[in-house]
């Protein structure tokens, strides 16, 4: 194979554009090794010693020869000097087919390359003598024997400025193009090497190492590079715009736009904001689709083990894929807390380029350059009830259908589920249907909210507990008129959709459109089973607030956690419970100093997340008169819990000790509603602690466990519990064993 029978008039594929650069730059290698077959021919054993890596000495004559010339101005052998002038001809021949090939719609990837990092014809040289050695074993053994001294088998920087350059004046240029923010070292093409870690050596016995993702994607190969593999996939979700929850006037104007972004550069970013599942990877990909691009989705888990030099890789990595970027939370990676990682992100981004997509949930967070590029935000929200209906009927349909009788608007309404989740859902929701409803024609609600709890079942455990109780409204033991009030929340939860949706309650409201209350009462009146009474009875999970891992002594992360909070609660579509509200909901005091301004901040910020969170959140106090006052203005509800009166006792008593205890026919209930007047909470406890009593004597629940139970909850909040009390409560007890004995 000759010089001039490489290039043709264009390049059918990338490999043959490749090769032929290959074969341009090999004619160098080739030149260097004749000439240096003349130079070392008569003396032989020079050859011998200059190999020989440890020779402790040199003769006279070999000292001679080598400093036979000037050591910054020697020339360079004729034979090299011709074959330079043959490989600029190549390169120009080659470029030529290049651009032929391009035109009729070729890929080449060594032109991507070189067009996206910006590479000068000394940088593609460079690059491409140093794949030498990835691409051909005999050009291991070549550079060694063209460096004697050198037992590697990489190429070394003299070496290459020797094959590259004519003097020293333009190989000190060629050393610029390997410096840290110059195209090769800064796009990670090349890495400069001193052979072992940590070791200092000459610039000139630098070796000259191509990236592996580089040799890979040259040679053909599609697989993202291996520091980020795990973290980065190309997406295949692209729809029909017609069947996006997204408005078609809206999806043809962003068209528009990123088609004239194309054109323009540097490119904005689209920064997609929402719901985890609300659609946003599916509308990217089907806006790229429709330019004729795939999606290279970076997950937001890359961040964690994120280093400096990522941001470059993932941006050629898009460039590799030839596909449009998807970067979820961009913005978490320019927050500061690793400044070396922010800077290296705004300088990729601000290097142009096309336009690329940012996802999150919020807004664009941290507002610091990225060049040129504009930032552009695009909110997308939950679908209406009704898209979302129709989500689960297709999600459950292909394995058992949902019960027809069931209002699924409703359901979608209480428990929002965005539309990627859903898809998640309605299998599962069929298959446990399927295992546990075997007889059932129809997957029933009960299953369905099995289905969304499985999907979301850990996200607020660090944060609050979730309460299992599943109380009943016989359970619960209050005034009617307070029963209803309760009643009227569960529906102001259930039918919101109606409301605010199909009667256009929506567009009158600004914020607050979720549902809030207020449950004040002394200890044990029932504010907990309230609250997961109407958890039962709306089906939802209710989480009771740890305020001890959400209050922080630290400035602003109370407010971290709380938002943490209400994020992780719309996504489980969970009612949110704040025992012992006042701790964190109190009132706002006159600013003294840092921590009173602080303070008041985090009770704004409470305000603003209540009203802007879409689903019930449900505050309970002691001491109502502690709360600040513009929560009481903002509350949908506020529920008055008292003391329960004699009546009220009763119905708990008979709903404390379950049919099967065993109980003595002493146990007068009547007697003891009379006499221990106390809040629910405190008969409870009184309830069981006699229980133990009895089974640790193996004996049935008597009315003499219930005396000594009460005497110890009497002393638990400071109360005696007299001669004359016990006499009215226990006195028939008290008179049967006197006459027994």
């Amino acid at each position: 194979m000759t010089v001039e029978s490489i290039a043709d008039t264009q390049f059918d594929s990338s490999e043959a554009h490749l090769f032929a650069e290959l074969w341009r730059v090999e004619q160098l290698v080739r030149a260097a090794v004749a000439a240096r077959e003349v130079e070392m021919a008569p003396d032989i054993e020079r050859m011998r010693i200059l190999r020989a890596r440890g020779a402790a000495t040199l003769s006279g004559g070999v000292v001679d020869t080598l400093l036979a010339d000037s050591l910054l101005w020697r020339e360079d052998p004729p034979e090299l000097q011709e074959m330079r002038e043959q490989v600029e001809k190549l390169r120009r021949e080659n470029a030529g087919s290049a651009r032929a090939g391009e035109v009729v719609g070729i890929r080449l990837r060594l032109a991507e390359l070189t067009r996206f990092c910006e590479l000068t014809a000394q940088d593609v040289d460079l690059l491409l003598l140093s794949l030498l050695p990835t691409i051909d074993r005999r050009f291991i053994d070549l550079l060694g024997y063209l460096e004697p001294h050198y037992r590697g088998a990489w190429l070394t920087l003299d070496l290459a400025e020797r094959l590259l350059e004519p003097n020293d004046v333009e190989r000190g240029q060629l050393r610029r193009r390997l410096a840290a923010q110059a195209p090769l070292r800064r796009h990670h093409l090349l890495r400069v090497y001193s052979g072992r870690a940590g070791e200092r050596c000459p610039a000139p016995r630098l070796q000259l190492q191509p990236d592996p993702r580089v040799v890979a994607f040259l040679l053909g190969e599609d697989t993202p590079d291996e520091r980020i593999v795990p973290f980065v996939r190309l997406s295949n979700a692209a729809r029909d715009p017609g069947d996006l929850f997204f408005p078609t006037e809206r999806f043809a104007a962003l068209r528009n736009f990123l088609c004239t972004q194309q054109a323009q550069g540097p490119g904005a970013i689209v920064h997609l904001t929402g719901p985890a599942g609300v659609g946003k990877e599916t509308l990217a990909t089907t806006l790229v689709a429709q330019l004729g691009r795939p999606l290279l989705v970076v997950e937001r888990g890359l961040l964690a083990q994120a280093e400096p030099a990522l941001p470059l890789i993932i941006l050629r990595e898009a460039m590799m894929q030839r596909a449009t970027l998807y970067w979820e939370g961009l913005d978490d990676w320019l927050d500061g807390r690793n400044p070396a990682l922010q800077q290296a992100v705004q300088s990729a981004l601000s290097c142009g380029g096309q336009w690329l997509f940012s996802a999150g949930r919020d807004d664009w967070q941290h507002h610091c350059s990225v060049g040129c590029r504009s930032i552009v935000e695009i909110a997308m929200s939950l679908p209406r009830a009704g898209q979302l209906a129709q989500c689960w009927r297709e999600a459950v349909a292909p394995l058992k259908p949902i019960d027809p009788d069931l209002d699924l608007e409703s359901f979608t309404a209480t428990v929002r589920l965005a539309p990627g989740t859903i898809a998640a859902a309605g299998p599962a929701a069929a298959a446990m249907s399927k295992l546990h409803e075997p007889g059932e024609a129809f997957v029933s609600r009960r299953m369905l909210l099995a289905a969304a709890r499985q999907l979301h079942s850990g996200g607020l455990s660090a944060l609050a507990k979730r309460v299992q109780a599943k109380p009943g409204w016989d359970d619960l033991v209050l005034p009617e008129a307070r029963k209803e009030t309760l009643r009227d929340l569960g529906h102001h939860v259930r039918y919101r959709h109606k409301v605010m949706a199909q009667w256009g309650f929506e567009q009158k409201l600004m914020l607050g459109r979720g549902v809030s209350a207020l449950f004040s009462g002394p200890p044990g009146t029932g504010k907990t089973m309230a609250a997961a009474v109407l958890a039962a009875e709306l089906g939802l999970d209710l989480y009771q607030v740890d305020l001890s891992q959400v209050v922080s002594k630290y400035i602003g992360e109370t407010e971290k956690h709380l938002g943490r909070l209400f994020d992780d609660a719309e996504a489980n579509s969970a009612i949110l419970f704040f025992d012992e509200a006042d701790a964190l909901f109190g009132k706002r005091t006159e600013v003294s100093d840092s921590h009173d301004r602080y303070a008041n901040l985090e009770t704004s910020y409470l305000l603003q997340r209540i009203d802007e969170y879409e689903g019930l959140v449900i505050l309970a106090t002691n001491l109502p008169k502690n709360m600040d006052e513009a929560f009481a203005r903002r509350l949908r509800f506020i529920v008055p819990f008292a003391l329960p009166d004699r009546t009220q006792r009763l119905a708990i008593w008979q709903r404390l000790l379950p049919p099967q205890t065993p109980c003595a026919g002493d146990i007068d209930l009547e007697l003891l509603a009379d006499g221990i007047q106390l809040s629910g909470g405190y008969l409870r406890n009184i309830a069981l602690s006699a229980a133990y009593l009895a089974a640790a004597e193996d004996t049935a629940v008597a009315m003499r466990h219930l005396s000594a139970a009460t005497q110890r909850e009497y002393s638990k909040i400071g109360r005696v519990f007299d001669a004359d009390e016990m006499d009215s409560i226990f006195r028939d007890q008290r008179e049967s064993t006197l006459g027994d004995a």
